[in-house]
């Protein structure tokens, strides 16, 4: 499932804790006969990703972006959601980390929602895995010579142009070996990524079990790699924001400022 689905399924089970009933539950019904992907999975050995064999080189470093930030770089780039110009400015802050020749590509990866852009899909209670990846590109001087606006607005165009046909499409396409979705959704090309998970508009802090809300939240680490970048909402009373966490090899972590 995706984050989309997963925080649905947990506040729905946290309503249903607290209330006895579900406002709104998970849907997992969709309009089409989806292809049992038993077999399929084990005609695809599974390898190690060099991400896991890695893994212990690598860092993590927690940003706080609070909303006098975010309104200041969205100023600097008018149009743009404040999604886009917080992915944008760590973008330009990692590629000058990695120290990445000028010349070289370096993409973003965000991960569209086709909730709301398929028709055959609820809008907002799907329960399964309703996004795919779209992919801004620029070179490194690219990104380091120009201001925030010009990233943000990159990455803009690869979110509005997976449009109603490309989502359709893309979403379909599910329907092909679960083991070959991965590769397609996290990416292939050999220039450095990154790619942005989860979402400050996730609903983090409204699951309550009928003993109170969180007061923080943290996320996994058996699924790290270089260049990813976390994106949740502030914990309560730490004011309104999102709270960013990139994940990197420890020598360039050590240059991010």
């Amino acid at each position: 499932m995706d984050g989309v689905s997963f925080w649905h399924f947990l506040n729905s089970w946290a309503e249903f804790s607290r209330t006895g009933k579900i406002a709104h539950a998970p849907q997992v019904t969709f309009g089409y006969e989806e292809r049992d992907p038993t077999q399929a999975i084990k005609e695809v050995p599974r390898k190690p990703s060099k991400s896991s064999e890695r893994s212990q080189e690598l860092g993590l470093k927690h940003y706080k972006m609070d909303k006098d930030m975010i309104e200041k770089l969205k100023r600097e780039a008018p149009g743009t959601t404040t999604f886009e110009v917080v992915c944008a400015h760590f973008w330009k802050k990692v590629v000058v980390a990695k120290g990445l020749e000028g010349s070289s590509s370096c993409d973003f990866m965000v991960l569209v929602d086709c909730r709301g852009r398929i028709k055959s899909l609820p809008s907002k209670f799907y329960f399964g895995n309703a996004i795919w990846s779209s992919v801004a590109t620029a070179t490194v001087d690219d990104l380091a010579r120009n201001p925030v606006s010009h990233a943000a607005a990159l990455l803009h165009d690869a979110i509005t142009r997976f449009d109603a046909h490309k989502a359709e499409e893309k979403f379909y396409q599910r329907r092909r070996p679960q083991a070959q979705q991965g590769s397609q959704v996290l990416g292939s090309k050999p220039c450095f990524t990154l790619v942005a998970v989860e979402s400050p508009k996730q609903p983090v802090f409204e699951c309550d079990f009928g003993f109170g809300r969180p007061v923080g939240m943290s996320f996994g680490a058996n699924d790290l790699h270089d260049g990813k970048i976390y994106l949740f909402p502030l914990a309560p009373g730490s004011g309104s924001g999102v709270s960013v966490t990139v994940v990197l090899d420890k020598e360039s972590l050590g240059r991010m400022l």
